[in-house]
């Protein structure tokens, strides 16, 4: 079901390298994850407090099934230092599940993951590349192996013009139970004004344990 969290990571790039004034940022999404007779809908919403060294970011998903269930995913919080070495800016990462899903739905997890991320300008746009690791807890009521893995994604945004930016992401991580999950996204954005920004998103699955397409909308505003 998480598969759609790297959406979430990779829009987030969008407001990079901006590590200045204290704001809170809303953000609220809506995606589709097209995988045959497991497709779902996705509904994040994250709310995101942020200074010039640390950010702090909660996110609790709404999933929707096509089966007609509905319910919450696995809350998530992650914390972030932000720091910077000569040109190139360099976040800390640590995220945490809260095992908050509906077991109908999705298995309640507290995984928890730490990565470290570079981002610095790039012809005129922003590159972005992450490495991290992701710690499996047993799951709750299941005997089912779950294995630790690596993950990375790399990418990046380029303005057209002003207020408009395209890019892309590729990803690449292991599922919860280790089967490979590789995918390359898409990304457009508008800025409509200093506070508001309108992000959509198309991604395709590389790989046949991937989803086959992946696409949302998401709002944003700071405070």
């Amino acid at each position: 079901m998480c598969r759609c969290l790297f959406l979430l990571v990779g829009l987030s790039l969008t407001s990079l390298p901006a590590q200045a004034k204290e704001n809170i940022k809303l953000s609220f999404g809506q995606y589709r994850i097209f995988d045959g007779a497991d497709s779902y809908g996705l509904t994040p919403l994250s709310v995101k407090y942020s200074t010039s060294r640390y950010k702090t970011r909660l996110m609790l998903p709404y999933i929707r099934r096509d089966s007609g269930q509905s319910g919450l995913g696995n809350m998530s919080v992650k914390l972030s230092y932000l720091t910077q070495w000569q040109r190139v800016f360099v976040d800390f990462h640590y995220r945490q599940k809260l095992a908050t899903a509906d077991e109908q739905l999705t298995l309640p997890v507290r995984d928890k993951g730490m990565s470290i991320e570079l981002s610095s300008f790039l012809s005129g746009g922003i590159g972005f590349v992450e490495l991290g690791h992701t710690w499996r807890k047993s799951a709750h009521k299941t005997h089912t192996k779950r294995n630790d893995g690596f993950y990375y994604a790399l990418g990046g945004m380029y303005p057209m013009k002003k207020g408009f930016a395209v890019g892309c992401v590729f990803d690449y991580k292991t599922t919860a139970l280790g089967r490979l999950d590789h995918s390359a996204t898409g990304l457009m954005q508008y800025k409509l004004d200093s506070t508001t920004l309108i992000s959509a998103s198309l991604g395709r699955g590389l790989t046949d344990t991937s989803p086959a397409w992946l696409a949302g909308l998401t709002w944003s505003k700071k405070y």
